[in-house]
């Protein structure tokens, strides 16, 4: 996907997202997947700065995988915590 596209998709998101409920909800709706969506991108940008690279928002779901219950927040921050060794500001809200 180029750059371009992309940011398009991201600015799409973003506005479709403004009518979000929480994300911790039962059930999903559009605008509430796409804040979620915005925020594993966020999650994925941080984890390679912070990480030089070396790692992604792939090894946190690899990690989330293994879990044999479902995956709640704090779990979420915790593999991602693990995996690039200090909070995320992408996970605070």
């Amino acid at each position: 996907i180029s750059e371009r596209r992309l940011d398009r998709a991201l600015d799409s998101l973003r506005e479709w997202s403004e009518d979000a409920g929480p994300l911790d909800a039962r059930r999903s709706t559009g605008p509430t997947t796409a804040k979620a969506a915005l925020i594993l991108h966020s999650l994925e940008l941080e984890l390679q700065r912070k990480t030089g690279g070396r790692s992604s928002l792939d090894e946190v779901l690899r990690a989330l995988a293994e879990l044999d219950s479902p995956v709640n927040l704090a779990q979420l921050r915790q593999a991602q915590r693990m995996i690039s060794g200090s909070a995320s500001q992408a996970l605070k809200f």
